[in-house]
């Protein structure tokens, strides 16, 4: 998110982020904070984080699709050490976090 709102350069700001489209579709996605120095600028500096806290609360889409982009994520992973369950105890964790 972060690195295309730093600048202005190709997204206004992270309410008119097109993230909102891919979730409005149904199409699964994971966030990442790219490049550390590369991405976004002084105002805007990427952190994994960070990423999650502007989804959920500066998109708008909330808590329930910053967990989904994280199971999304893993369930994508190329890792063996991913599997199925590691990927139900983060969203145990989840779960749990979110009560």
């Amino acid at each position: 998110l972060t690195s295309n709102i730093g600048n202005g350069f190709k997204v206004k700001n992270y309410a008119e982020h097109p993230v909102k489209l891919l979730q409005e579709a149904g199409v699964k996605y994971s966030l990442s904070s790219d490049n550390l120095l590369l991405s976004g600028d002084l105002k805007h500096a990427p952190s994994p984080t960070a990423e999650v806290l502007h989804l959920a609360l500066d998109v708008g889409l909330g808590w329930q699709a910053a967990r989904d982009s994280v199971i999304s994520g893993l369930e994508g992973a190329f890792s063996p050490a991913v599997d199925q369950a590691f990927i139900q105890n983060i969203k145990s964790s989840l779960q749990d976090t979110a009560n």
